[in-house]
């Protein structure tokens, strides 16, 4: 049976993959009611690979430069890789992530991400090193993310601002 629900529910799966820039789905024979209704999907691929490149001022970490480099189509399964490189005055990070936008096929978006935080104080000389794992559902007009974070300081030089953040971490 011809369900424009489906094809509707079809076209919003398409564009969640994140990889086209325009999907557009037309009906041909439905105007002339014929038994047989074929569909003609057109699609516009978007740019796989992006360079991102900012640089930033705040009062918190002063200067920083900020490299994100994304693959929006991975290994052509429709996943999304990000490679984020941040350097400045107090602060580096190196993030490494991971987006499945259908994992398993379904409406649910997984992600997992790992990075190392190094951070320079005038208290404190700290690396942070992370990983985290989540799920995003959408559900009617709501959204429910569910995350698990485990990360671990280690402090190189001077006294942690914070004691218990030397213990594992968890979210």
């Amino acid at each position: 049976f011809f369900s424009r629900e489906k094809i509707a529910q079809a076209q919003l799966k398409l564009r969640r993959m994140g990889i086209f820039n325009n999907i557009s789905i037309e009906t041909i024979g439905l105007e002339e009611k014929q038994t047989t209704v074929a569909l003609k999907v057109q699609v516009e691929e978007r740019q796989p690979f992006v360079l991102d490149m900012d640089v930033l001022y705040s009062t918190d970490t002063r200067y920083s430069g900020l490299a994100r480099f994304t693959n929006y189509n991975s290994f052509g399964w429709g996943k999304r890789t990000r490679l984020l490189l941040l350097g400045g005055v107090e602060k580096d990070r190196m993030e490494l992530s991971w987006l499945d936008p259908l994992f398993l096929g379904k409406d649910v978006q997984m992600s997992f991400s790992s990075w190392l935080d190094y951070e320079k104080k005038p208290i404190e000389h700290s690396l942070q090193t992370g990983g985290a794992v989540s799920f995003f559902r959408t559900i009617k007009r709501l959204g429910l993310l569910g995350r698990y974070q485990l990360a671990r300081n280690y402090i190189f030089e001077g006294n942690a601002i914070d004691p218990r953040a030397l213990r594992d971490s968890t979210l």
